[in-house]
């Protein structure tokens, strides 16, 4: 334990002090932690059978005096500053209770901080709510993927692999590359594998040839790239592609993110400080819920106050504030829910996601840019609009979207009858949640802060229109525009 820090001969009490313990002239390497006339892992006791229960001292703690580990109010000795300060902020001990009454604080349950911080922090009083279930990951259908070898090792890599493959010219959009390997097979041994290395010389020098992993949007695309690419030789003779299907039984390396259970949200943790946002975006996060619920800053690191936070909503859960979006019409809905539907999504899984580049040429996807265009035009024809981030059974963890420089509009799809609605937190009220209602309505929202879509179940469609133009640049406001009314329906 760290609060039995005694060196004891065989005797029940605690006959030499830690300081002297410390500062004793014993080697580093062979300083002991006694316990004190107790085995705490036998639970028997120790006490004239002259017996020595000592460990190896650990190094950190020689080195720092021992007023560091004593509490000056009950004069008990700890081992390291973290259990001091756990034992401080005990406000059911005499020491914490006094210790929070001098301060001006309110009575806090105690809090174990034995987990990692932001997102395990528990209250001693209360229960930890349980860890909502998840799904389980699923991967890459294999009759997607095909496999591409004898790749020169100066061809060998992502960027120049996307550059050959789009000098091809193929009558699709560019595939997705999942992995190249440069170093995958001796250049001599090629024939081995059925085929034969465009480049004699480099086959007697025995040089590394890489294969690679590219995936497409379905498996039709699949087999007619095959079919296009089988034996042509690329860069002046230098590659001639081999290509195979990947057997039914492999497994792709990367998994599709577990979906929330229907009507779940994240872990609390993850929604009041995402992992994605940096550390001086987390510090403000920290300092804005503290403002909001009323804790002192002061004399407490960012950790301690993150657990304090999570602490204060699990007992007082966020107000949540339902919004409707505005509906969209008939036709619109009609159109984009049939579209999105038949589109040959990338290869990546049953969560797929795609960008849109508002007043390009999107290949492939021309339909479904066409309709984007309307629902714009009947929401605001004004909006400075970079792209579109077109989803299908997408639900990312609480994130912020840092490109944004404004307000975004966001419409889902689909036949889901539970959970789906995007979670924003206000801005100004840390403590308050909206909860948008984005079924076949759009809804004007801020994605530079936190949000994310409540789990739910069916096949749920989305489209997102976002600017990232600085020029465009608006101070973030309000994250949800409650008032806010489409341009078709103020012209009417």
């Amino acid at each position: 334990s760290a609060r039995t820090l005694s060196f004891c001969l065989g005797c029940p009490s605690q006959a030499l002090s830690k300081r002297w313990f410390v500062r004793s002239n014993l080697p580093r390497d062979v300083r002991f932690r006694a316990l004190s006339g107790f085995s705490l892992h036998s639970g028997r006791s120790c006490a004239g059978q002259g017996v020595i229960l000592a460990r190896p001292y650990e190094k950190r703690y020689t080195s720092i005096g021992v007023s560091a580990f004593q509490c000056d109010r009950c004069g008990e000795g700890f081992a390291s500053r973290n259990n001091l300060f756990q034992h401080l902020r005990q406000t059911s001990l005499d020491c914490g209770e006094d210790l929070a009454a001098a301060e001006g604080r309110e009575r806090q349950p105690v809090i174990d901080t034995s987990g990692t911080l932001p997102g395990s922090a528990v209250a001693g009083s209360a229960q930890k709510p349980p860890r909502p279930p998840r799904q389980r990951a699923t991967f890459t259908q294999a009759c997607q993927l095909l496999w591409l070898g004898d790749i020169p090792a100066d061809l060998a890599s992502v960027k120049r692999l996307k550059h050959v493959l789009w000098k091809c010219d193929l009558p699709m959009p560019q595939p997705h590359i999942r992995h190249v390997q440069r170093k995958g097979y001796r250049a001599s041994k090629a024939a081995d594998f059925g085929a034969q290395c465009a480049d004699p010389v480099a086959k007697s020098r025995r040089d590394w040839l890489g294969y690679a992993f590219v995936a497409f949007r379905d498996a039709a695309e699949a087999a007619e790239a095959k079919q296009l690419l089988q034996g042509r030789e690329v860069c002046g003779g230098k590659w001639k592609i081999r290509i195979h299907d990947v057997p039914g039984d492999w497994k792709s390396s990367i998994k599709e993110p577990p979906r929330l259970e229907p009507g779940r949200d994240p872990p609390l943790g993850e929604q009041l400080f995402p992992r994605s946002v940096g550390h001086t975006k987390r510090a403000a996060a920290v300092a804005r819920h503290c403002a909001a619920i009323g804790i002192v800053l002061e004399g407490r690191d960012e950790k301690q106050l993150a657990t304090s936070v999570k602490s204060h909503y699990q007992q007082h859960p966020r107000e949540e504030v339902c919004v409707h979006g505005h509906p969209l019409p008939e036709s619109l809905v009609a159109a984009a829910l049939h579209e999105l539907e038949h589109t040959r999504w990338n290869g990546v899984g049953a969560a797929q996601y795609l960008l849109l580049y508002h007043g390009k040429c999107n290949e492939g996807y021309t339909a479904l840019a066409k309709i984007c265009e309307n629902i714009l035009q009947w929401a605001d024809p004004d909006y400075p609009c970079t792209m579109v981030a077109a989803t299908k059974n997408y639900s990312g963890s609480p994130h912020i979207d840092s490109s944004d420089v404004r307000h975004q509009f966001a419409v889902s799809f689909g036949k889901f009858a539970q959970g789906g609605e995007l979670c924003v937190e206000c801005v100004s009220q840390p403590n308050k949640l909206w909860v948008v209602n984005t079924h076949n309505r759009l809804a004007r929202v801020d994605g530079r802060a936190v949000h994310w879509v409540r789990g739910f179940d069916g096949e749920r469609y989305s489209l997102i229109f976002f600017a990232t133009n600085p020029a465009d640049h608006e101070d973030l406001a309000e994250s949800c525009s409650t008032g806010w009314i489409p341009d078709a329906v103020t012209n009417q």
